[in-house]
């Protein structure tokens, strides 16, 4: 079910969105399953939620609250505590690969439709319902289940970092593949990042190491050369940083602040509410929202004090296991394109790390218990 989540969270079932729902549903499972709530402290995140919510009382005084996102980013902590003490990482690989192989079969379906000269909106799922703006928007670009291609990639190097870490490497070839399909730029530089990482990450041998080598060769040869992945590399040599939203639209807005806001952020509950109220005009609207990549939406509601304390958290990752290293520093990167943010698949990914740094360290303090007993039994 877990694995599943970054489908469902597109798609609402009688007016709720799963979203939200999905969370509760998950810690209900893990109660039912134990008997108990399992929980386990993860003290970067415990130090960050306490700055969080002193952040979120002072705005009660001074600034207009949503409280239902209130409620949902508690539930979201709430459910890293709850569910990665319970997640076993042998069951999360085999359920996470199914997804993918779901996830993939979605994708070229789609892709075979544009092929034939038409358009896609993402797969709808029977019994759930489909936002009609994603509906009624027709893309040449698949997706998948997923409501974006991006949305698409954030799940799917998941399942490519286990196939790294377990060294499957065809398996690695045919997810980077798919992530080539969507033309996703932010996918193309993640595909060969994870690669390279996966090289330090490993402690790979030398044969390991020639083969990652001959992939990442091999696939950048495919990219290059294969009409399938033109529109890809096309994206990317059209894309520039001083006119593209998704890269400009933060250090933008990060700009008009105010000197003094700089340490704890803005008076204002969201990016929107900034620029409504007219501390920035020259942006661009989604419904109710401003596209904010993660790094630039951090400072500019939480200050540099958010932005550190939000950091840190990936450094104890960092140093909990080298397993994670490429989806960890993956993600690093994403937090200048993509508005993931403290929400649900921000959430989702820091789970999935938790659970296989966790498990890599108690293998590593099992095995260097059992040495110490083997030194100590010789004399």
């Amino acid at each position: 079910m877990f694995a599943l989540t970054p489908i469902l969270m597109g798609f609402s079932i009688g007016g709720i969105p799963l979203s939200f729902l999905m969370w509760i549903i998950l810690i209900i499972m893990v109660f039912l399953k134990n008997k108990h709530f399992k929980l386990k402290d993860f003290k970067p995140l415990t130090v960050f939620i306490v700055y969080w919510a002193l952040h979120q009382f002072l705005l009660l005084f001074i600034a207009d609250v949503n409280f239902n996102s209130i409620i949902a980013q508690l539930l979201y902590f709430a459910a890293v505590y709850f569910l990665y003490p319970s997640l076993s990482p042998q069951k999360l690989r085999g359920a996470m690969n199914w997804v993918a192989i779901i996830s993939i079969a979605g994708l070229l379906y789609q892709w075979s439709e544009i092929m034939r000269g038409g358009f896609v909106h993402p797969l709808e799922i029977p019994g759930l319902e489909m936002p009609e703006d994603r509906l009624e928007t027709m893309s040449f670009r698949p997706s998948s289940f997923y409501m974006e291609p991006a949305a698409y990639v954030s799940f799917m190097v998941c399942p490519l970092a286990l196939s790294l870490i377990d060294k499957k490497y065809i398996w690695s070839i045919v997810i980077i593949l798919s992530i080539f399909l969507t033309t996703s730029t932010t996918g193309l530089l993640l595909s060969f990042i994870m690669l390279a990482v996966s090289l330090a990450a490993n402690n790979a041998r030398i044969s390991s190491g020639i083969i990652v080598v001959a992939i990442g060769l091999g696939l950048f040869y495919i990219l290059n050369n294969s009409e399938l992945f033109g529109a890809g590399i096309e994206k990317i040599e059209n894309t520039e940083a001083s006119t593209n939203v998704r890269l400009s639209q933060g250090p933008n807005v990060v700009n008009s602040m105010r000197p003094s806001e700089f340490v704890f952020g803005v008076p204002y509950s969201s990016a929107y509410n900034y620029c409504k109220a007219g501390r920035f005009t020259d942006v661009m609207y989604y419904g109710e929202s401003v596209y904010m990549a993660t790094f630039w939406n951090m400072i500019l509601l939480y200050g540099f004090v958010g932005l550190i304390l939000y950091l840190f958290i990936y450094w104890k990752l960092f140093r909990m296991s080298r397993l994670i290293w490429p989806i960890l520093l993956g993600v690093c990167v994403t937090l200048f394109s993509d508005p993931d943010f403290i929400y649900g698949s921000y959430v989702y990914k820091l789970i999935f790390m938790l659970v296989i740094a966790t498990n890599d360290s108690q293998i590593k303090a099992k095995s260097s218990h059992k040495s110490a007993q083997i030194i100590m039994n010789k004399y």
